[in-house]
């Protein structure tokens, strides 16, 4: 119990207020000293210097004094985590990338500029990309599934150009599609545009996990063959975020194998990859494919991050020789703390929205997911509700009745 109030006098109670006030200008602060390049250690010398000035002028005298001023401590001692719940950081920027297609066997540059924003927390994180020239792609990993939302912006110059019948742009760019995939794991399989940003900013949970394999970056994953093909060697941040220094990929024969049959490619046509890409195109063990590494970080809040980093990928040969395909650098305009981030579930009244739900899968009959239409819905809905059990039963009954055909993802 706290001593006598008595034993307060006017003066104790402003030395008090005073306290607290500072201890919430300490949260208000932090992200200022921060983003206006303080090394994290004179923070903490700051912080510390503050709390042993108030100790040495107030904590005398008398015990309700001393208790009220060590709960006053207690508060400036608290850090923003712990008072405000988890972390998270918005970070904005864009990458550069150069590919190298050969025509005639001579390569040819091609150059892709775009931007992205990446909200990063330990166990969530959402990515906004615009690798698609034609669009905008959220993608968002909730701790358990991705989840991504594709939107149109501009019409396609291939519109119309391989004569399939397409619906007029003012409509299309109305349409509402969501993808759902379990990923316990909260790799995004995504292409180049949801990979990179991924792998510099999101992807520490994901080094940690012990027998994991770093996919190809640059590749389109779930559909290249040798999407999950190489070792790597992999350095980290030491601190709480664990994110990636450099990453080097190398071929191996046996992992090359192994990503021929893995279950994250399209089920569809991962038999015909094996014949065309046997053992004849598999290039010697140990050949440098893919390099990543940071360039330049930064601290905020105790993460480091990287403000620009730059990676290559290499064409191994089958004769030992390399070369460059893709090389790119990404760069950070602007970070800053934020609140967590929302799902890509769009609010729709006027409209449903097609939702290709990927957690539905029933191997011994080649069913890789469903598909249902929804309206407002704002959040992964549970796998036990009677209508999406309902579907899911009528594509295993249809997927009964063709045996020999194999249900496409």
């Amino acid at each position: 119990m706290l001593a006598k109030s008595a034993d307060l006098c006017l003066p104790d109670v402003i030395c008090i207020f005073t306290c607290f006030a500072w201890g919430l200008g300490q949260y208000l602060y932090l992200p200022v000293l921060v983003n206006s390049g303080n090394d994290m250690k004179d923070i903490i010398q700051h912080v510390t210097a503050c709390r042993t000035f108030f100790g040495e002028k107030f904590i005398v005298g008398s015990p309700a004094r001393r208790q009220l001023f060590l709960l006053a401590i207690l508060f400036l001692s608290a850090s923003p985590i712990a008072l405000f719940g988890q972390r998270y950081v918005e970070i904005d920027g864009e990458v550069e990338s150069l590919s190298y297609p050969r025509h005639s066997g001579v390569p040819t540059e091609q150059k892709i500029v775009f931007p992205f924003k990446c909200i990063v927390g330990k166990d969530k994180w959402r990515i906004k990309h615009e690798w698609v020239r034609n669009g905008i792609n959220y993608v968002y990993f909730d701790g358990t599934n991705i989840n991504k939302r594709f939107q149109m912006t501009r019409e396609s110059p291939q519109r119309g150009k391989m004569g399939l019948a397409t619906v007029p742009f003012e409509q299309a760019k109305s349409i509402i599609s969501i993808s759902i995939f379990p990923a316990p794991d909260g790799h995004p399989l995504d292409t180049l545009g949801a990979n990179m940003p991924w792998l510099a900013f999101c992807s520490g949970s994901y080094l940690k996990r012990p027998g994991r394999i770093v996919p190809l970056p640059t590749a389109i994953l779930r559909v290249d063959p040798d999407s999950f093909a190489y070792v790597d060697n992999t350095e980290t941040f030491q601190d709480e975020l664990s994110l990636p220094k450099t990453i080097e990929l190398f071929t191996s024969t046996a992992q090359y194998e192994k990503s021929l049959h893995d279950e994250r490619l399209n089920a569809s046509t991962r038999g015909e990859r094996e014949k065309l890409h046997g053992r004849s195109q598999i290039p010697p063990d140990g050949q440098l494919r893919f390099r990543y590494e940071v360039v330049a970080q930064t601290n905020i809040s105790g993460w480091i991050l990287p403000t620009k980093f730059t990676y290559t990928t290499y064409q191994a040969k089958t004769l030992g020789d390399t070369n460059v395909v893709w090389t790119g650098t990404g760069r950070v305009i602007h970070m800053q703390e934020t609140k967590a981030p929302e799902d890509v579930f769009v609010y729709a009244p006027d409209r449903a929205v097609t939702i290709a739900d990927r957690r539905f899968r029933d191997k011994e009959h080649n069913v890789n997911g469903i598909t249902y239409m929804a309206t407002n819905l704002l959040a992964t809905p549970s796998m036990d509700e009677p209508r999406l059990q309902a579907v899911f039963k009528k594509a295993v009954e249809r997927a009964r009745m063709l045996p020999n055909r194999t249900q496409r993802e």
